[in-house]
């Protein structure tokens, strides 16, 4: 147990400089699994920042395949640069949340993925939710190609012969 020789100088003051940071997540989703060739297919993509601080110069980018031709965008604030598919958005408040419609006409078949993300200038420690993707089917398949493909398959002498025989006739 030493006395401290000089107990003035056991203190001093400083500056801690604390970055701010944000939770930024993103939640993408479609109405529905399956679309025909020629339909609009709408994703609604909701941008939250959870905080504690407010994030700024927030941006999400859209990555959508080729199979799907970009038709319209709405979104609840900031702008849709339609060149390079991304939603800037100025500042997003902590605790705020924002919304992006896109519409798409879907102009090939097969399964599509399409995938949005998100980013700010504001640091984020939790970037496993900075990503949300929706899976979609496309299929050519019109409700005329369903007639056609029904009515194709029953030929006169079909019916003529269900018809003396009381008989269905498949064939």
């Amino acid at each position: 147990n030493e006395k401290d020789p000089n107990p003035n100088n056991n203190e001093d003051n400083g500056t801690i400089y604390v970055k701010p940071a944000a939770d930024l997540s993103i939640t993408k989703t479609v109405s529905k699994y399956t679309y025909n060739v020629g339909e609009i297919v709408a994703y609604s993509i909701k941008v939250n920042n959870n905080g504690p601080a407010d994030a700024v110069n927030v941006r999400v980018s859209e990555k959508f395949p080729k199979s799907l031709t970009l038709k319209s965008v709405e979104q609840s604030t900031g702008e849709f640069d339609t060149s390079n598919n991304v939603w800037s958005i100025e500042k997003l408040a902590a605790g705020g949340e924002e919304k992006l419609l896109v519409k798409f006409e879907a102009t090939s078949e097969g399964i599509f993925e399409n995938v949005a993300s998100v980013v700010s200038d504001t640091p984020d420690d939790n970037l496993e939710n900075n990503n949300d993707s929706a899976t979609v089917e496309i299929i050519n398949n019109t409700s005329n190609d369903i007639v056609s493909n029904i009515t194709g398959n029953f030929s006169e002498n079909n019916v003529a012969h269900a018809e003396n025989s009381k008989q269905p006739v498949y064939g």
